[in-house]
């Protein structure tokens, strides 16, 4: 309990700006997330997205290696779920689009990229 509290008071008391250009907006105070840069940003990221984690590995499907699934990556605050087949990449998908509604977390589709990886005999 003794970090919790520190960091609620932290988490509380934070006010953000907008940088645009050389302008700065009016400073306004933030009630959700945590600021991009800061050292506990990539440990927050990875307690509160850990089960998402543990879900996408149960799951089952994606790529493997030997025996053991790997269908995602995750980083910082950024997640890259792959699998050979767009139905596995599908049933991925749909666990983090449950995980995020559940969780109320939105994952921003601008910065959202797609890659498709196939022998030459198909393309």
């Amino acid at each position: 309990m003794c970090i919790v509290r520190p960091l609620l008071s932290w988490h509380r008391q934070q006010t953000m700006q907008v940088k645009w250009g050389t302008n700065y907006s009016s400073p306004f105070t933030v009630t959700n997330g945590v600021r991009q840069g800061e050292v506990l940003s990539p440990y927050l990221f990875a307690v509160y997205l850990d089960e998402l984690s543990i879900q996408l590995g149960s799951a089952r499907v994606g790529c493997t290696v030997g025996n053991m699934v790997v269908n995602h990556l995750m980083f910082a605050d950024d997640i890259c779920v792959f699998s050979p087949s767009i139905s596995g990449l599908q049933c991925l998908l749909n666990i983090c689009g449950d995980y995020a509604a559940e969780h109320e977390i939105i994952f921003n589709c601008n910065k959202t990229i797609g890659l498709l990886f196939c022998p030459k005999k198909y393309k």
